[in-house]
């Protein structure tokens, strides 16, 4: 029994941590907008599944329908823990203050490439960024970096965006299945 509950608990690990690629699918904007341009949050299919993302590349573009591969990161460094900071800010007001989210996304923007130019209270979301976290503050985040050469279209290459991971009650749901399953799997077999 040892064994089979050991290699269940491995499978639920690995399940859990980012992937290395992901398929990506742009699906339609549904948030807000900063000066026109679209802001978070993106409707995407990434490995099928629906997600919410928001993108922290202004320069680049993409339109409905379009894929891609992107490269799946755990958030390191002080400029990603500052942009996944905003990604987080704008999720937890998305859908009550869509243009408090709209900002966010400019400000996240602004941080990353500096552009656009800021309007007076998106500045002052930019100047509360945090200049420093504590460790693992963002283990609910990863960045999706864009494969170059693997979009569905002959153009430029698509955004980096930031997402959401399951949360741990999520992941014990799903450990929780598999052990059932596990189960059920090992009376059949006996």
């Amino acid at each position: 029994m040892k064994p089979l509950l050991v290699s269940v608990l491995l499978l639920a690990a690995v399940a859990s941590t980012p992937a290395f690629a992901a398929q990506m699918q742009f699906n339609a904007p549904v948030g807000g907008n900063y000066y026109g341009v679209a802001t978070y949050p993106y409707d995407f299919s990434v490995n099928g599944h629906d997600a919410w993302l928001m993108c922290v590349s202004y320069n680049e573009h993409i339109v409905g329908g379009e894929t891609w591969q992107a490269t799946v990161l755990p958030i390191t460094g002080l400029h990603n823990e500052q942009l996944a900071w905003l990604f987080l800010q704008a999720k937890q007001v998305a859908v009550t203050n869509p243009q408090l989210a709209a900002d966010y996304n400019a400000a996240a923007w602004s941080l990353n490439e500096g552009v656009p130019g800021l309007d007076v209270p998106t500045q002052g979301i930019y100047n509360t960024i945090p200049t420093s976290f504590t460790p693992g503050e963002f283990n609910n985040v990863v960045m999706y970096v864009p494969i170059p050469g693997t979009e569905s279209w002959a153009g430029e290459t698509p955004q980096t965006f930031l997402g959401a991971v399951p949360e741990p009650g999520s992941l014990l749901l799903m450990g929780s299945g598999i052990l059932g399953a596990a189960g059920m799997l090992r009376r059949k077999l006996a």
